[in-house]
This record gives C-alpha cells, sequence and structure tokens, in this order.
C-alpha cells in the first residue's frame, strides 16, 4: 500500500538489490508499480500481489528499466491491467529468470519483453507474452494460486494455531497448490534450485517447483524470535 509519484512504489533500485522471501503487495507507482530497477536486482522467493502503475505500458509489478537481474522461484499474480503488464523488461535490460510463476486470472498482461529474457526452466506464464523458450516451461498456464488465508491453511491440513506462523515472512502471501506447479523430480540440470519457499519450508513435490510459496500439510516453518514479517506495506 506504498505509491511513488514517479517510479517504484515499494522500491526504488538504482545500484544493487536483494529481495528475499518477502510479499510485495498493493503498492502503485507511474512504474514499477512494486519494484523499479536501474542496475542490478536478484529476486528470490518472493510474492508480488496487486500492484499497480498509472503509466499505460508500464510495469505493475516489476520493471527493470536499465541493467540486468535474476529471477527465481517468484509468483507474480494478480498484478496490472490489460494496459500495464506484470514484469516490464525495457530494451536497455535483460533478466535471467527461473522457477517463476507470472501472470493474472483476468487474462491481463504477463509481461512486456522488450529487452533479453533468458529463460533457465520452470516457469509459468497465463499467456505467452513473457516468450519463455525452455522446454519445461508452461505456457497459456491457468494459475491455482489463492490467498495464504486460514481457511486454505485449514484446507491443506494445518493447524489453526499455526496460521500466524505460516504468515512468516508475512501476510498476502500466494499459495500454490502443487498441483500444476509441482516437478516431480529434483532436475539436476536446474541451475541455483530454491529447496525451501519463502517460509523457510521445505518444498515437498520436487524442490525445484514453480513460486514463492507452497503449501504442504502439516507444515510447521521455523519459528523466528520477534521475526516481524516482511510484506512491504506502511
Amino acid at each position: 500500500d506504498n505509491s511513488a509519484i514517479t517510479s517504484g512504489g515499494a522500491i526504488y533500485n538504482a545500484n544493487y538489490l536483494l529481495l528475499r522471501q518477502r510479499s510485495v503487495r498493493g503498492n502503485i507507482a507511474t512504474n514499477g508499480g512494486g519494484v523499479f530497477t536501474q542496475g542490478f536486482s536478484e529476486i528470490r522467493n518472493t510474492t508480488f500481489d496487486n500492484n499497480f502503475a498509472y503509466a499505460a505500458g508500464e510495469g505493475a509489478a516489476l520493471s527493470f528499466s536499465i541493467g540486468s537481474g535474476k529471477v527465481k522461484n517468484v509468483t507474480l499474480s494478480n498484478n496490472g491491467t490489460a494496459q500495464n503488464p506484470a514484469l516490464l523488461v525495457s530494451p536497455a535490460a535483460s533478466i535471467e529468470i527461473a522457477y517463476t510463476a507470472v501472470g493474472h486470472e483476468g487474462g491481463f498482461l504477463s509481461c512486456a519483453a522488450y529487452g533479453q529474457i533468458t529463460s533457465y526452466g520452470y516457469n509459468a506464464d497465463s499467456g505467452d507474452s513473457c516468450r519463455f523458450t525452455n522446454t519445461t516451461d508452461k505456457l497459456n498456464t491457468a494459475f491455482s494460486f489463492g490467498p495464504l488465508s486460514e481457511s486454505l491453511a485449514t484446507k491443506a491440513g494445518v493447524p489453526t494455531d499455526e496460521v500466524a506462523n505460516i504468515h512468516r515472512p508475512g501476510l498476502g502471501l500466494l499459495a500454490d497448490s502443487g498441483e500444476n506447479f509441482a516437478n516431480t523430480i529434483d532436475d539436476p540440470a536446474a541451475p541455483g534450485c530454491s529447496k525451501v519457499d519463502a517460509r523457510g519450508v521445505t518444498r515437498p513435490k520436487g524442490a525445484c517447483d514453480i513460486g514463492a510459496v507452497e503449501v504442504v500439510p502439516n507444515a510447521k516453518p521455523p519459528r523466528v524470535p520477534g521475526d516481524g514479517g516482511g510484506v512491504i506495506t506502511p
């Protein structure tokens, strides 16, 4: 729920950014409603949800203006509009991306790929605008994400007294039900595979599954005393 008149509703990066195990949601800016980057950005195990951009054609959740980046085990869902892609890679930018889900249930734009997007596989796009070309990528794929709420946690077999702990590193995480986005094997050819999700929970259905969070029946994330969470909101 942050805003910026120009770029970077939640984060403006002009040099180096490392963003891990966070939830970036409800932010708005002219460009890069969630994150706007002009340097190098590495983003892992992070969820972008309900971020928007004022200007038509600009990135709603994540905007790479110049420079480069690495995006791995990231969920971008329900960001932007028909005129604003969730992920923007400008002509002067390039990114490497893997194990990431990009899309919108309403059929809005997933990506505007003007620069170079190199897929290392295991990505999912609700359309085909992200130009994912690896044989393990999934295009025109229906999303099966929902908020990691008490009802979903209960359905997944998580005791209600563990719900608050499961929200670590913050409210607003979107959970992968595991059916559409899980790999059945730990692919040794997959580079930089994250064996834990955004909560620090071991991924259950293949260490290289797609997205930031996967609900695990009876999962108990490690307790971190004094951890205030990682939602980027006021």
